[in-house]
């Protein structure tokens, strides 16, 4: 996930499985879009690495439960999006009923422009 927020606006990127999908969203001007979204299957206590990559305004998913890689082949998502080209990342976590989150690790790098 990565954000401006601005004086008056919450602007944001988002991915995150939502139990049957990896979804990427985005806000901007508080308006909420659904930019990307593709079938997985998450199984009850397994658990799963999540990778977002932007590059410029080229955004990538990356395929939950594989190794982490410096690339990963192939992206699950792999979409476009020119509105928010600068801002700040992080981990934001919201959680439901009797789900358990652990963060083992976050890492943020400055990307190449190589895919």
């Amino acid at each position: 996930m990565w954000w401006y927020a601005g004086p008056t606006k919450n602007h944001w990127y988002k991915a995150l499985i939502d139990g049957s999908h990896l979804v990427l969203l985005k806000r901007a001007d508080q308006i909420s879009t659904r930019l990307s979204t593709v079938p997985f299957k998450a199984q009850g206590k397994v658990a799963y690495s999540l990778r977002l990559r932007s590059v410029g305004a080229n955004l990538f998913g990356a395929p939950p439960g594989l190794p982490i890689h410096p690339n990963p082949i192939p992206w699950m998502i792999n979409t476009v999006d020119p509105a928010l080209r600068s801002g700040q990342v992080g981990v934001r976590v919201l959680l439901q009923n009797d789900t358990i989150v652990n963060v083992t690790s976050f890492q943020a790098t400055t990307a190449s422009t190589a895919m």
